[in-house]
C-alpha cells in the first residue's frame, strides 16, 4: 500500500512530527510493508457481477499484522450505560476499541461504510478527552480506491471536507488523516465507472469508438465499461444509444 495524501487536522502531523516522529515513521512504514494482491473479491453486485475488486479484509489483515510487528496494540475500554433519568440496571455494558495504539498515539484504519469514518472520530476523542491520547491517525480510502470496491464504501475526500465544514468543532483534538492506495491501482485512475458487461455495437459504431472485440452476426461483442478508459479483452466506452447490452458475463483477468 502507499500513502497518497495526508490533511493535518489541528496540527495533527505537526504533532507526530514534533513528539513523535518514531511513531510516525512506523506509522508509514507499516502501510508501506502491507503488500499482496488484494484484488481478490469477485462482486456480486448488479451492473459488476463477476469484476475482482479490492478485498477490506485482506488489506486490514495485511495492515494488521505490519502494525503489530512495530509494537501496535489493541486498546480497549469498558463503557457502563449512563444516562440521566433512565434506569440502566441490568443492561450490558458496551467498550470503545482503537485498532492500534503505541503510547499515546492512536491509529484507526478504516475501509467499511461512511459513518465508521467519524465513529472513529468518535471513539479517538473518546480517549483524548480521558486523557489517554495525544494525537490520532486514521487511514482510509481515498476516491480512486473507493471505486475499484464494493459500493457504500466511505472515501476519504469527504470524510476530510464534512470536517473542514465543522470549523474546527469536531473533532476537538489533533489527527492526522492519511489517504492510502494499493501500488497497483494507476495514479491517473478515476474510478470504475458503471460496468456494462457485454454488449453488440454495428461495426461503424466499433469503429468510432476506437473498440477491440470480436465479431459476432454482423457487429461486435466485447466487455465494457463507461468509465471511458480503454484496454483489450475489457474495453472501456462512453454509452452511446446506438449500443445495447445482450449479456453480462465476469472479467476476464
Amino acid at each position: 500500500m502507499r500513502e497518497v495524501f495526508a490533511y493535518s487536522h489541528l496540527g495533527g502531523e505537526e504533532v507526530l512530527i514534533v513528539r513523535y516522529p518514531d511513531t510516525l515513521a512506523a506509522v508509514r512504514e507499516a502501510i508501506a510493508g502491507a503488500v499482496g494482491d488484494f484484488r481478490t473479491k469477485r462482486s456480486r453486485e448488479r451492473g459488476t457481477e463477476g469484476k475482482l475488486l479490492y478485498d477490506p479484509r485482506a488489506i486490514n489483515g495485511a495492515l494488521a499484522e505490519q502494525f503489530q510487528a512495530r509494537g501496535f496494540q489493541e486498546l480497549r475500554r469498558t463503557v457502563e450505560p449512563d444516562v440521566p433519568g433512565w434506569d440502566t440496571r441490568g443492561m450490558r455494558a458496551g467498550s470503545k476499541q482503537i485498532d492500534f495504539a503505541k503510547g499515546r498515539v492512536l491509529v484507526e484504519v478504516q475501509m467499511g461504510k461512511y459513518f465508521a469514518m467519524f465513529y472513529d472520530m468518535a471513539k479517538q476523542e473518546y480517549f483524548y478527552r480521558r486523557d489517554e491520547a495525544d494525537v490520532g491517525v486514521e487511514i482510509i480510502l481515498s476516491f480512486r480506491m473507493a471505486a475499484e470496491m464494493s459500493s457504500g464504501v466511505g472515501r476519504g475526500e469527504m470524510l476530510v471536507t464534512d470536517i473542514r465544514a465543522l470549523q474546527r468543532q469536531f473533532p476537538t483534538f489533533p489527527v492526522m488523516i492519511i489517504f492510502i492506495e494499493p501500488e497497483d491501482l494507476e495514479a491517473g485512475s478515476g474510478g470504475r465507472g458503471r460496468w456494462l458487461g457485454v454488449v453488440r455495437m454495428s461495426r461503424r459504431t466499433c469503429r468510432e469508438a476506437g473498440f477491440e472485440g470480436g465479431c459476432a452476426g454482423g457487429g461486435v461483442v466485447g466487455e465494457t465499461n463507461d468509465a471511458g478508459a480503454r484496454g483489450r479483452c475489457e474495453t472501456w466506452w462512453r454509452r452511446s444509444s446506438s449500443v445495447a447490452v445482450t449479456k453480462r458475463w465476469p472479467a476476464r483477468g
